[in-house]
């Protein structure tokens, strides 16, 4: 089975959808019925160049990339909401965590939060999960 980028997206997609409390998230290429309500979250796949990793006399593609999720909230109601929304996010994409689906593994490198911003008329918090990915053999 080929290294696939739809078994990566599924997997991360997964991971933010077990955060409990996250208010409706916007998956990407979907419709947000919820967009004018107060909170919401929407993720974006950024992948990025492939590597050549070898082991032995064997190698492999290990595919790299960013899974941004970023999180909107009501302008002038303070931080509160927002960072713990994003406090609860980020716990949940442990570093070195693995995360599969279908024959791919996804490897948690690390985690980023950034500054808070307008958005959208939205409060907006961009999250940054570092992954990289190989295939199951």
């Amino acid at each position: 089975m080929a290294h696939n980028y739809t078994d990566i997206q599924l997997a991360l997609d997964t991971q933010v959808q077990t955060v409990v409390g996250l208010p409706t998230i916007q998956l990407e290429n979907t419709q947000n019925s919820n967009k004018n309500k107060s909170t919401w979250t929407r993720t974006t796949l950024l992948p990025a160049s492939t590597e050549i990793v070898t082991l032995g006399a064997q190698g492999y593609d290990r595919l790299n990339g960013l899974y941004r999720i970023d999180l909107f909230s009501q302008l002038n109601e303070g931080v509160t909401d927002a960072s713990t929304m994003a406090d609860l996010v980020l716990a949940s994409f442990t570093k070195g965590a693995r995360l599969t689906s279908g024959s791919v593994v996804v490897v948690i490198e690390n985690k980023t939060r950034s500054a808070a911003r307008v958005l959208d008329n939205r409060y907006n918090i961009p999250l940054t999960i570092i992954w990289s990915s190989y295939q199951v053999q």
